[in-house]
């Protein structure tokens, strides 16, 4: 397994110019801390107040329709499906517990993160806008 420095280096070269969408299109940025996962810290590190409300998923749920091929998808929508197949496979193989936390309600900040083999917090963080 890569170091946590390692995987966030990969993580940007992997997520350069892909963007997630949802009512906007927001990129995809990586992060490294030393903060647990738990929401409650993930709050305190965020800076937002302990009320805030967190739901979770799993990278599955959260990635389904991003990885999903359709037959009217042409080749570049085809090439974003894979790109992002790619982001999942990546996580998957080098972070223990991967979960997605979305944090707040309308606009949700969204936090990407699992452990890594040197006890580093890496993933990725997003927005989305659902009104």
């Amino acid at each position: 397994m890569p170091t946590a420095e390692s995987l966030v280096l990969q993580l940007q070269s992997v997520c350069q110019d892909l963007l997630w969408s949802s009512e906007t299109d927001y990129p995809l940025t990586s992060v490294c801390w030393d903060a647990p996962l738990s929401p409650p810290q993930l709050l305190a590190h965020i800076g937002r107040p302990a009320d805030t409300p967190v739901e979770t998923e799993s990278l599955e749920q959260f990635f389904a329709s991003a990885i999903a091929a359709r037959d009217w998808h042409d080749a570049a929508e085809a090439e974003r499906v894979n790109r992002y197949r790619q982001l999942v496979s990546l996580l998957q193989a080098n972070l223990a517990e991967p979960r997605v936390y979305r944090v707040g309600t309308v606009e949700i900040e969204v936090y990407i993160l699992g452990r890594t083999e040197d006890g580093k917090t890496v993933g990725l963080s997003t927005q989305v806008v659902e009104t």
